[in-house]
């Protein structure tokens, strides 16, 4: 049988979950972290599916993976910007939901250490 809305948002989050965990784990040996950056664009294509959702618990679990994702790529995060952004604000002003926006706060923090100066275009 289908999934309904609230079952499909929990494996979603889980996924989330265990793709940050994924990402964190190969980009932090240097003999695995090519793996990472070789599938990051189809990576960042899911993610950006599950951001354009309306899930706060999914989102959540979705913006850990982009501190992952920053992370392993680096300034090269930077191409991912330009769709992001707008995932990134709107987390920001999603004070009703304190834990999405607090750890949008935390995203934001990560992106710039990742992008350096190449954050600018976006403040």
């Amino acid at each position: 049988p289908p999934l309904d809305k609230e079952k499909q948002g929990e494996l979603q989050a889980l996924l989330c979950a265990v793709l940050q965990v994924i990402i964190q784990k190969l980009s932090n040996c240097d003999e695995t972290r090519h793996v990472v950056l070789q599938v990051a664009d189809q990576i960042m294509v899911l993610f950006l599916k599950i951001f354009a959702c309306r899930s706060s618990t999914v989102h959540e679990e979705a913006m850990f993976s982009m501190r992952a994702l920053a992370y392993a790529t680096g300034s090269d995060f930077g191409k991912y910007m330009p769709e992001f952004y707008k995932y990134l604000e709107m987390g920001l002003q999603n004070f009703e939901e304190y834990q999405v926006c607090s750890i949008t706060v935390g995203v934001v923090g990560d992106i710039c250490r990742a992008l350096d100066d190449k954050i600018l275009p976006y403040c």
